[in-house]
């Protein structure tokens, strides 16, 4: 299994946009995405240098499957908010899921506290994403804190579950 981290592309801007689409279930996101407003987002805000942002496309042998990286990034605090999403035909309780979840927290911990100097990364994952917890918390990922009944989604309500890790 070879996993690949490097810069997004305009070309890769459609394939998020699907998988985006296709995820609002797990998304903050609220709206389907339309294809001109995903390509006027990317060139403004991914093709660009963006101190909010730092996101990266995660090739599977050689085959683009999902990005991530930094949002949110405070610079001033040294802080920034982890986003990560794969292609939706990858199930998220698949042990590809976890391998691939997994060598994306070592790479993304690496580059925040030794390239971009954060001193914490942090995500907000909905309750009901069992095997994300599970993943973040086996990591190293420690629950600071609890958004209740913060979230709509599939028309119920859910908790925002905080989780950081800090630079060791």
């Amino acid at each position: 299994m070879l996993i690949n981290y490097r810069s997004l592309k305009i070309g890769d801007a459609e394939n998020i946009r699907i998988w985006r689409n296709n995820q609002l279930k797990i998304l903050r996101q609220n709206k389907l995405i339309k294809k001109k407003d995903q390509t006027m987002y990317f060139k403004k805000n991914i093709l660009i240098k963006n101190s909010k942002l730092d996101l990266f496309a995660i090739d599977y042998d050689q085959k683009l499957i999902g990005y991530g990286g930094l949002v949110n990034v405070e610079n001033d605090f040294k802080i920034a908010e982890i986003s990560f999403l794969l292609d939706n035909k990858i199930d998220y309780n698949s042990i590809l899921f976890q391998k691939i979840f997994n060598d994306f927290l070592s790479f993304i911990k690496k580059y925040s506290f030794y390239d971009k100097k954060l001193r914490k990364i942090y995500t907000e994952t909905y309750s009901f994403r069992k095997k994300q917890i599970s993943i973040l918390e086996n990591f190293g990922f420690k629950l600071e804190g609890t958004m209740k009944k913060h979230v709509i989604k599939n028309k119920k309500i859910y908790d925002s579950l905080i989780h950081g890790i800090l630079i060791n």
